[in-house]
């Protein structure tokens, strides 16, 4: 049931200089709720006022009718100042979480380069009480708005950790308008709670151990995998194949952020061109203290698993391999896969292959397109190899629930 407890239209006689009192707003309550939770409301009115002043759009000093209402419901606290201005805040926890400014739909032109856009994305964002560090991730002009008249910029900063380069997950994302620089939409994350990591490993060591649980999972022999720099996630696989461990489960249950390689893993057997989405990719989570992958999101099954027409590339062992940080080459040769064998990882150019070793021939091979090839490695290579690590597979465990 939804209940209105006053409904005012304002008539603007006063100076426009002056915040409209709260008894000028409408204001309904619904969903059973009964009170603004944790909402500061006189503080609310009073952002919405310095935003109008902010971005002082010329007509608004000749209005002489506006409408100020709030709506409040058990999740979210809206407000809307003057028809302009619009506040979405957490009902229970009364933090502010969206705002908007509805510009004139008049003389729109896009006077505002990307960059002006995004600083004043940045004023905004300071101007309704932001204080954390921010990290620019992705301004450009937006095309899900407007394709016509390129009247629009989406603009993204993620959050950085105080006192590191660190990004979190979670930012601003803002939509702004070019002819007065102004934000229709821009949504505010927080920063969650985190643990710092004691040590991070280096971004090969994760992208080594994303292509081997990827290959785990998928039976992929020859991949490419490359991760940005690690950011801080809350740990939340559960709903996906993850390798988990208890510290993981109980940051989960804290809504705390760890450090996290996010490392993308590309079928390099398919015969398709970067950028091409036909490509069948996983996304794999590594936690960046101790390298172990923790969660695998299998994008290609969501996209469509490959078909057998998708075209694929013919393995060979043409040009120079790469072991840790011995180069050298492998010949291709006519003898049957050994028995014993250990699991390598061989570097080639940006493809990554799991391959078999058999420290007693000194062979590697590794099955691809259902065939199976096999190499000879120089001498090098062949010492590379023996001394390596084993790059052991990683399996994944069945997606649990979060509450399980």
């Amino acid at each position: 049931m939804i209940t209105i407890l006053l409904a005012v239209s304002l008539l603007a006689q006063q100076p426009l200089s002056q915040q409209d009192a709260l008894s000028s707003f409408r204001v309904r309550f619904s969903e059973g709720q009964e009170n603004y939770g944790k909402v500061d409301v006189p503080k609310a009115a009073s952002l919405a006022h310095r935003l109008w002043e902010f971005a002082a759009f010329p007509e608004d000093q000749k209005r002489k009718y506006w409408e100020n209402y709030m709506s409040v419901a058990p999740r979210f606290f809206s407000l809307r100042y003057r028809n302009r201005v619009g506040l979405a805040y957490s009902t229970p926890t009364g933090r502010l979480f969206a705002c908007g400014i509805s510009h004139p739909s008049e003389n729109r032109a896009p006077n505002l380069s990307v960059d002006q856009c995004v600083e004043k994305v940045r004023e905004y964002y300071r101007l309704v009480g932001g204080t954390n560090s921010l990290s620019l991730q992705r301004a450009e002009i937006d095309l899900s708005m407007d394709r016509e008249t390129f009247l629009y910029v989406y603009v993204y900063f993620s959050f950085t950790a105080p006192g590191t380069a660190y990004r979190f997950a979670s930012g601003i994302e803002a939509i702004v308008d070019r002819t007065y620089g102004t934000p229709e939409n821009m949504q505010i994350g927080e920063i969650p709670p985190y643990d710092a990591p004691a040590n991070v490993v280096s971004k090969d060591d994760a992208v080594a151990n994303a292509i081997a649980a990827a290959s785990s999972y998928t039976g992929w022999s020859v991949l490419e995998g490359a991760s940005q720099e690690p950011m801080f996630h809350v740990p939340d696989y559960l709903g996906m194949p993850n390798r988990m461990q208890a510290v993981h489960k109980r940051r989960l249950s804290e809504g705390k952020a760890c450090l996290v390689y996010e490392v993308t893993v590309h079928d390099a057997s398919v015969d398709l061109p970067t950028g091409d989405r036909r490509r069948p990719f996983v996304q794999v989570y590594v936690d960046a203290e101790t390298g172990q992958p923790i969660g695998l999101l299998p994008v290609y099954k969501r996209i469509g698993a490959p078909s057998e027409d998708l075209p694929r590339r013919a393995f060979d062992w043409d040009g120079t391999w790469t072991v840790g940080s011995t180069t050298g080459k492998i010949l291709p040769s006519s003898k049957e896969p050994p028995f014993a064998q250990k699991r390598v990882l061989l570097v080639r150019d940006s493809q990554r292959v799991l391959a078999n070793y058999d420290p007693y021939t000194g062979l590697v091979w590794l099955i691809s397109g259902g065939k199976a090839f096999v190499g000879e490695p120089d001498d090098r290579l062949r010492m590379a190899l023996a001394l390596g690590r084993r790059a052991d597979g990683f399996e994944m465990d069945a997606p649990q629930r979060a509450n399980n």
